[in-house]
């Protein structure tokens, strides 16, 4: 049995919707090009979006001081004019070239096509790291938690 396709054949896939697979998708469409991004995580941003959106960031060109989330909603917003595909919550598992395409297996059973690839994926598929003791599992309630999205959220007090 064949593979599910998620689309068209387009002509680059991005593997990592961090900062750089975000600005990459801009770049390709400056330059013309239809693109889809895979990415494990369900959000556009990676790291910055998973752990840290009100972090501050000082290296990023052009900009003194910009907090995580601003950033990757600026080049989401960036790309957007030029319809990116994003195909998120799954992650690239394999890959093959079939004549002048490649094929990426995704980790739903389902496959992207495109005439080029760029892996922007930093260190790999993010995922948290689950606490192997019975009395922190996420199914304790509300007390626990696997990551916080603001800082508010660590000093309430959740011990």
């Amino acid at each position: 049995m064949s593979p599910l396709w998620t689309a068209a054949v387009r002509d680059a896939a991005v593997i990592g919707a961090g900062p750089v697979g975000l600005f990459t998708l801009f770049a390709l469409g400056q330059a013309g090009l239809d693109a889809v991004v895979v990415d494990a995580l369900d959000v556009p941003g990676r790291q910055c979006a998973a752990l840290y959106p009100e972090k501050p960031i000082y290296d990023i060109p052009g900009r003194p001081s910009v907090t995580a989330g601003t950033l990757v909603a600026d080049l989401v917003g960036q790309a957007a004019p030029y319809d990116p595909l994003y195909l998120l919550g799954r992650r690239a598992i394999g890959l093959r070239q079939e004549e002048e395409q490649f094929r990426i297996a995704l980790s739903d059973g389902s496959e992207v096509g495109a005439r080029a690839v760029v892996v922007a994926a930093g260190a790999g598929a993010f995922v948290p790291n689950r606490p192997r003791s019975p009395i922190l599992r996420p199914s304790r309630g509300p007390a626990f938690s696997m990551r916080w999205t603001t800082p508010r959220g660590f000093a309430a007090g959740w011990w």
